[in-house]
């Protein structure tokens, strides 16, 4: 590893929490006064506006800082489709995604009633209750907007923002950090996609969720990608993921 991979190591590290700490709530306050300009309130709620003028803010934002990181790390745009797409990619992405929410929904299943067994004051008494905390903060951005906006549209931001998602955290860091190993690279992207599910959120009970869900997806998505290295089936699974986990 030479001095340079480090300190773009490094920078990769801090821009990252950083974007997605800072920016999200800056994106929160532009939605505002956009809002209020076009979006109609006697039809719906300004909350229910303000989601879907935010998801598409942090859509279109989080590309361009995607087109940032490639600058920044020297990763091309066709490292994320070395492979070529095959329509069998598209079950494979079904699948995969049905299969990662099964395995996420488990093991939130096992930490939730240990938190419950062992100590019961730290959150909820109950499965539902705890579902209910998970839904808040961002995920709750995303309700609205499925709720709100015509399907196609809602479908349409969602499906932007988690490809992208899929670009930066596969695409651009796994690639970026192949010198460290395959353990390695998945590990670095896995842990930064895991961190920024925590931003937003109203409690560390409401990140339990969406941590553990991370963790298995960044796990799956990152080794999968290191063997073949096309983004698009990966995006279909988390699509998926995210679709049955609002559903």
């Amino acid at each position: 590893m030479t001095a340079q991979f480090l300190v773009t190591l490094l920078s990769v590290i801090v821009v990252i929490p950083l974007y997605y700490s800072v920016v999200d709530s800056r994106i929160t306050a532009l939605s505002k006064p956009l809002l209020l300009g076009t979006w109609a309130p006697r039809a719906y709620s300004y909350r229910e506006g303000r989601s879907v003028w935010r998801l598409g803010l942090a859509s279109s934002a989080q590309l361009i800082f995607w087109g940032c990181l490639i600058v920044l790390t020297g990763v091309t745009v066709s490292d994320g489709f070395h492979a070529p797409f095959r329509p069998i990619h598209l079950v494979y992405g079904v699948l995969l995604g049905i299969g990662e929410m099964g395995l996420s929904s488990f093991l939130c299943h096992i930490v939730v009633q240990a938190i419950m067994a062992l100590a019961p004051s730290w959150g909820p008494g109950s499965m539902q209750e705890w579902i209910t905390i998970a839904r808040g903060g961002w995920m709750r951005e995303y309700l609205n907007t499925l709720d709100t906006a015509p399907l196609f549209l809602a479908m349409a931001l969602t499906v932007l923002y988690v490809g992208v998602e899929e670009l930066v955290f596969r695409a651009v860091l796994v690639t970026f950090a192949q010198p460290l190993g395959l353990v390695g690279a998945v590990v670095f992207s896995t842990v930064l996609f895991a961190l920024v599910q925590t931003f937003q959120l109203p409690s560390l009970r409401a990140a339990i969720f969406p941590v553990i869900g991370a963790c298995v997806m960044g796990v799956a998505h990152g080794v999968l990608f290191c063997f073949e290295p096309n983004v698009v089936p990966l995006v279909i699974a988390h699509c998926v993921f995210f679709f049955v986990a609002v559903r």
